[in-house]
């Protein structure tokens, strides 16, 4: 037997290349040729992960990881000694640790192995049989896949556990782990040989997620860091293009929820359960016409084409088709490759949304302190392009656990204060106020408030309309607030973005 953890030093990373480059917003760039193609993204979008295919003649080919750090150093994955080939398949957010694979293609040996970017590979235990490692928790603690066939999970010390609640003669592969690693998802086969997909929680085994009326085959594909929501696909036959859906432990399982557009069949690449962001191809009229498409919860489903324009990320020169696989757990990174039908080239890129934090101009500073001792502030975070419908107004310094209500206005006025209130409101005209569901927010412990806006419902005294590029709109946020012991209300500063 070998024992479950070998640790290599200074083996894992061969650095090819060094360039300082930064992630810029709204553009998109080439990824060195070292990545054949990509597999995933750190939360930030900063580590890039993925594979090359060497060919080693005679019609063998090998596997080599490549590692792309926040400074731009390009890395190999190097496999432990007598392993030449290394595939991974999983990143932990910090983009510290890697989890996938290594091979011999001399001895054929194969074990599931992490990488951390100080230079170590570990070689985690298997039970001998065929495996793969699929995913891994946050914490890059445990990793997850199959081994001997089997739903597995290895744990802090590399000794693989399989699954329980599972069928003990049935194929099963797990693909993904909260942030913890306490639930995992993936699928199993039954005696028909259909794929059924499956939530397994630590303590208490596994449960079979029921998938779409009329759907015989499924599998879950992605978990959230609280384990509560997957995203998964499902097919009615396996000759049949899937069907994206989500469960809750509230809701069970629904299509994907995608407001205005109907989703229909969808070949899944990558999905961040927690943000609620789904990326990959969306087949339409025929199996060789495939679109790239970005999914958000709630929100309208995009071709990637059309998520560029509206995010004025610039497009890569001298190819007609995207493909989008990984998405950071942000949500502003994108990645993926890219095809010239013509020419046959392939190209791997990476993009940045225009997102940025603190991108108001602040029209009023007359705040005036609250309960706490300070005056809050109100900033914008997101993309001012009214198109791309991705802005977050963000409220911090406020009295933990009071009701925060945020109002927007084309006008600015000078500061007034209204009666019932020790603070000064700095907007004019007709002022909206953000009253629809979900939308009046309750202080957080930390003293924020947040509330993500759709510009084509803003509200204005005549009811909702929607925000056009080249108008400022001004907002700011109010708040109940104690003065001397007397219950009063305080507002933030105002604050104002130019929409392009």
């Amino acid at each position: 037997m070998r024992p479950h953890l070998i640790s290599v030093s200074l083996l894992s990373l061969s650095s090819v290349a060094l360039s300082s480059v930064a992630l810029s917003q709204g553009v998109t760039e080439l990824l060195p040729p070292e990545f054949g193609e990509v597999v995933a993204l750190s939360h930030d979008g900063s580590v890039v992960v993925g594979r090359d295919f060497i060919d080693n003649g005679g019609g063998f080919f090998s596997i080599r990881g490549v590692v792309r750090d926040s400074s731009g150093t390009v890395s190999l994955l190097d496999g432990a000694p007598g392993f030449d080939s290394s595939d991974p398949q999983a990143i932990s957010p910090d983009g510290q640790i890697i989890a996938g694979q290594v091979s011999s293609s001399v001895t054929f040996d194969r074990f599931p192995a992490k990488w951390n970017l100080a230079g170590e590979v570990t070689l985690l235990g298997n039970f001998l049989g065929i495996y793969a490692v699929r995913g891994m928790s946050d914490d890059g603690e445990y990793v997850v896949g199959s081994s001997s066939d089997r739903a597995t999970r290895w744990g802090p010390t590399g000794s693989p556990e399989m699954l329980g609640g599972l069928p003990p003669t049935s194929k099963s592969l797990a693909y993904d782990a909260n942030a913890d690693g306490a639930v995992v998802v993936g699928d199993w086969r039954d005696s028909s040989g259909d794929s059924l997909p499956f939530r397994w929680v630590e303590g208490s085994g596994a449960t079979t997620l029921p998938m779409l009326p009329g759907h015989t085959n499924g599998t879950a594909r992605f978990v959230s860091a609280d384990g509560e929501t997957v995203i998964g696909t499902s097919y009615v036959s396996f000759a049949a293009e899937a069907t994206l859906w989500r469960w809750t432990a509230a809701g069970g399982t629904e299509p994907f929820p995608v407001s205005g557009a109907a989703l229909g069949r969808f070949r899944l690449s990558g999905a961040d359960a927690t943000l609620g962001r789904a990326v990959g191809m969306r087949p339409d009229l025929t199996p060789l016409d495939a679109r790239p498409t970005i999914l958000d919860v709630d929100r309208a489903a995009t071709s990637y084409t059309d998520f560029m324009a509206a995010r004025a990320i610039s497009p890569v020169s001298g190819v007609d088709s995207y493909e989008p696989v990984a998405v950071s757990g942000d949500g502003h990174v994108l990645a993926g490759s890219a095809f010239d039908s013509g020419t046959g080239t392939v190209v791997t890129w990476i993009a940045t949304e225009g997102w940025a934090t603190g991108i108001q101009n602040s029209t009023c500073v007359h705040g005036v302190a609250n309960q706490t001792g300070v005056a809050s502030t109100l900033h914008i975070d997101g993309i001012d392009f009214a198109a791309a419908n991705d802005i977050y107004l963000e409220a911090i310094d406020l009295p933990p656990g009071v009701p925060t209500l945020f109002l927007t206005s084309l006008s600015a006025a000078p500061p007034t204060t209204p009666p019932g209130s020790i603070g000064a409101i700095c907007l004019g005209g007709s002022i909206g106020r953000y009253v629809g569901p979900l939308e009046i927010q309750t202080v957080d412990a930390s003293g924020t408030a947040t509330l993500g806006i759709d510009l084509t419902n803003t509200p204005t005294p005549a009811g909702n309309t929607t925000v056009l590029a080249g108008q400022t709109w001004h907002y700011q946020a109010w708040h109940r607030d104690l003065f001397q012991g007397q219950a009063t209300s305080n507002f933030t500063n105002a604050v104002n973005l130019l929409y392009r």
